[in-house]
C-alpha cells in the first residue's frame, strides 16, 4: 500500500508559503479549491487516460487568480498522482498555519447560544490554559440538556449534563 504523503506536502507547501509570506494567500486558495475534493473530481485526477497537462489546464484555467506557488504544488500532486489526498493536505497545512499563528480552534457546543461575556471569559481561561489566542466556532445541540461541551485537537471539556449522565453511567457499570 502507497504512503499517505500528505504531512510532508502539507510542511512543504507551509514553509515555501512563509518563504514567500503567502501563508494567508495560500489558505484562501486552498479553500477556494474545496469543490476539487469531490470524489468524482479525484477520480479525475487519478485516471491515467487523462495526460498531466489536461489536468494541470483545468485546474489553471478554472481558478486562475492563485499564488504562482500554488500551480507549482499542483503541477507536482498531478504528476505524483496525489491529489485525492489535497483535502488531508489542507486540514494539516492549516494547521501548521494556526500553529504559526498562535491560535487554537475551539468549538463550544452548547443546548443555546452562548452570550458574549461569557464566551470571553471561557476565551481568556482556554488561553491561559493552552498559551495560544483561541478562536471559536459555535455549535448547538439540544441533546445535551444543559451546560457546554469545549472541545480542540487535543482537549475536551465535557460541562453538559447529558455528559455527566454518561460519566456516572460508566460508574456504576465498573
Amino acid at each position: 500500500m502507497k504512503k499517505n504523503n500528505s504531512k510532508n506536502y502539507a510542511k512543504t507547501l507551509f514553509q515555501l508559503s512563509v518563504e514567500s509570506q503567502e501563508t494567508d494567500k495560500i489558505c484562501g486558495s486552498l479553500k477556494m479549491l474545496e469543490p476539487l475534493y469531490d470524489k468524482e473530481i479525484t477520480d479525475f485526477f487519478s485516471n491515467p487516460f487523462v495526460d498531466e497537462n489536461t489536468k494541470f489546464n483545468l485546474i489553471k484555467d478554472t481558478f486562475p487568480a492563485m499564488p504562482e506557488i500554488m500551480y507549482d504544488f499542483f503541477s507536482l500532486l498531478i504528476k505524483k498522482n496525489e491529489m485525492k489526498i489535497l483535502p488531508e493536505i489542507m486540514k494539516k497545512y492549516s494547521k501548521l498555519v494556526l500553529d504559526f499563528k498562535n491560535i487554537v480552534e475551539a468549538k463550544v457546543i452548547s443546548v443555546e447560544k452562548i452570550e458574549k461575556s461569557s464566551l470571553s471569559e471561557i476565551r481568556k481561561i482556554l488561553g491561559k490554559f493552552t498559551g495560544k489566542n483561541i478562536v471559536f466556532e459555535e455549535s448547538i445541540d439540544k441533546s445535551l440538556l444543559g451546560g457546554i461541551k469545549i472541545e480542540t485537537d487535543n482537549l475536551v471539556i465535557d460541562g453538559t449534563i447529558k455528559g455527566k449522565f454518561e460519566s456516572i453511567g460508566r460508574e456504576f457499570l465498573k
